[in-house]
């Protein structure tokens, strides 16, 4: 599942009212998300204060291994977009900051009460994912070459 940090209508909402944002794909092989919101940043400080402002919504919570360890994915996309001053030549580009939530040993995170337990399951599903990211990217390794 995927949220939007920066979305506004958040706000007021409690976690698990927020929208899901989805994946799809259209009849050209694009690929789209849906409930992600855009925002304009004209300079450098917006940016950063927007990449804050994610941060500090995050989930992290304190394991046996980190104080303030990342308990999901983030990914902080910048789209940027320059003109070559004698040309008038628009070139975009974007960039993506991901940060991948902390991969835990199961058998680490184990302590013995109820709350053990659920971090002993989220770090199960935070392997898992981290698992499926590397499948991926072997697979775009491989297709590459």
């Amino acid at each position: 599942n995927g949220y939007d940090l920066l979305d506004r209508g958040h706000a007021e909402m409690p976690f698990e009212k927020w929208s899901k944002i989805s994946l799809f794909e259209d009849q050209q092989a694009n690929l789209h998300l849906k409930n992600l919101s855009i925002h304009a940043c004209n300079t450098e400080e917006r940016a950063i204060d927007l990449l804050m402002t994610g941060n500090f919504i995050r989930q992290v919570s304190a394991t046996p291994m980190n104080q303030a360890s990342s308990r999901s994915h983030c990914i902080f996309t910048l789209a940027i977009e320059g003109r070559h001053l004698q040309s008038d030549v628009i070139t975009t580009s974007k960039l993506h900051l991901v940060d991948l939530a902390g991969s835990e040993r199961v058998y680490k995170a184990s302590v013995g009460d109820r709350a053990a337990a659920s971090m002993r399951n989220e770090a199960k599903y935070i392997n898992r994912s981290l698992s499926y990211l590397e499948q991926v990217i072997i697979a775009l390794h491989d297709k590459a070459n």
